[in-house]
């Protein structure tokens, strides 16, 4: 008990194609006993993941144009020579987290990475960013309440691959980061879940619709855990949104649902998938493609996007320190004449005289895509314990909106291939 007690215990953590630390929320444990007191509090982990991309053409970084965490095809009018390769080095994914007063009732944990997705190629202008910041109270053996930010109660997957922060988001995988609170009961083997969580985030200095709506988001979902780490569930998530505040308010419904798995088939093959059906997810900051918006006159009903989605993953341990991993999957919206694009131009636009393409600047109207199919199929090979070598084939296809003035110049559909190869160690 001496020196162990101020002890920091290093621990795998993360990687790629496991269980999943970004997906899952851990299950309570039980108050300590005597022989548990020497335990340390705090237990650090991370993961080192230095990542070399390279690509045919454009890519889109949660529609910014770079290859930080490739979620599309770059749109044709805003990336730089959209038909031009490109490759980049990255380090912006790896982490750094810490646990606290884990094997007591009252736990806390802290995690950080560095991906900025307006900054290219960045190297020391790297900075961290808050991932999880959480507090859990384990109130008895079968009921933990959960409060902070944290991954959704709602599609709790994600895909296997090398590409941790961009995997398949935007293109059939939805759940990220909330704040809330949320309640996790064991009923024997099946898990009940409930949440209350902001909308949205809001990245500017003032309030705004996020929260005048003073409505949270509602979700819900239950889960077999038929034995191991496997999982099969249903999810939802709702709320009213408010697309316009002043005088005349305007409000609309915004919620998804869907179902999930992550199945150990053998104990060498791993099934993991999401499909969901959704309206105004992007508005929830769930990774999807639809976002509202209120009409373009005052006594216009809300526009609602209306979209389906969702990915299938697999991975399979062949031989010694040798696995291969793939994932395919892909969004649409289903009135996809409503998506406006996620660019435009300062001033008014002459047709006769438009402005060059590179004059387009982001517009914070949303995605902008209306169709986004992805693949990728990679190899790990498992070097030592918590250190491996990943490569990774992707391809991605796009259909972006674009302004009637770029449809006569440019094609609204983008394609893209090309490969990522990194490293990942785990502590």
């Amino acid at each position: 008990m001496r020196a162990t007690r101020n002890t920091i215990v290093v621990a795998a953590c993360l990687w790629a194609s496991a269980a999943a630390a970004d997906d899952q929320v851990p299950a309570p444990e039980p108050a300590p006993s005597a022989a548990d007191a020497s335990r340390p509090v705090v237990r650090v982990y991370g993961a080192f993941k230095p990542t070399i991309s390279a690509a045919s053409g454009a890519t889109e970084s949660f529609s910014n144009p770079n290859l930080v965490a490739i979620t599309a095809a770059g749109n044709p009018v805003y990336a730089v020579e959209p038909d031009h390769a490109r490759s980049s080095f990255q380090a912006q994914q790896s982490r750094l987290g810490a646990w606290f007063g884990e094997g007591t009732p009252y736990r806390g944990q802290l995690e950080f990475d560095f991906v900025d997705a307006t900054r290219a190629s960045p190297t020391v202008a790297s900075i961290p960013r808050l991932r999880i910041a959480k507090l859990e109270w384990a109130a008895s053996e079968d009921v933990t309440l959960v409060a902070g930010q944290d991954w959704g109660l709602e599609q709790p997957i994600n895909p296997h691959g090398i590409n941790l922060v961009g995997g398949g988001f935007l293109a059939g995988n939805t759940a990220f980061m909330r704040q809330q609170v949320k309640v996790l009961a064991k009923v024997g083997d099946l898990e009940v879940g409930a949440a209350v969580g902001v909308q949205s985030n809001n990245n500017t200095a003032k309030d705004g619709l996020v929260e005048l709506s003073v409505t949270p988001t509602v979700a819900g979902r239950v889960q077999w855990n038929p034995g191991g780490k496997s999982r099969v569930g249903v999810s939802v998530i709702g709320t009213s949104l408010l697309v316009r505040s002043g005088d005349m308010p305007l409000r609309t419904i915004a919620g998804e649902a869907g179902v999930y798995g992550d199945v150990d088939l053998t104990p060498a093959w791993n099934l993991r998938f999401e499909g969901y059906v959704a309206q105004n997810a992007a508005n929830l900051f769930l990774l999807a493609l639809g976002q509202a918006r209120a009409g373009a006159a005052v006594d216009d009903p809300a526009v609602d996007l209306r979209e389906v989605g969702g990915f299938v993953s697999t991975r399979v341990a062949v031989r010694g320190p040798w696995s291969v991993f793939a994932n395919a999957g892909g969004a649409a919206v289903l009135n996809d004449e409503d998506v406006v694009p996620s660019y435009g131009y300062a001033g008014t636009i002459d047709p006769a005289n438009p402005p060059p393409m590179t004059a387009a600047a982001l517009a914070g109207t949303g995605p902008g895509i209306r169709l986004n199919l992805h693949a990728r199929l990679g190899v790990e090979v498992k070097v030592r314990a918590g250190l491996s070598f990943l490569a990774e084939a992707f391809g991605y296809r796009t259909r972006h909106a674009l302004l009637e003035v770029d449809e006569a110049r440019t094609s609204a559909t983008a394609s893209t291939v090309g490969a990522e190869l990194g490293g990942l160690w785990t502590f």
